[in-house]
């Protein structure tokens, strides 16, 4: 289930949107933003893929807003 309740981003999804970002623009190459971000080289790739796709809003966290499991 995918809800978009609010477009704003926490401080860490608006830092990972910058370093994402310069991965794309080309500046770092990816293994320096794996270091940055602490995340696999496939979730990095993932997350790139998800951003060229649907742009930003993509990274927000897509369960923000709802219930939690318990």
């Amino acid at each position: 289930m995918t809800a978009y309740v609010s477009k704003c981003f926490t401080i860490n999804e608006v830092n990972r949107l910058k370093i994402l970002q310069d991965v794309i623009d080309g500046r770092p190459t990816t293994s320096l933003t794996l270091q940055r971000l602490g995340l696999s080289d496939r979730h990095c790739r993932r997350l790139l893929v998800r951003y060229r796709k649907s742009g930003s809003l993509a990274l927000a966290n897509r369960r923000h807003g709802l219930l939690g499991n318990r």
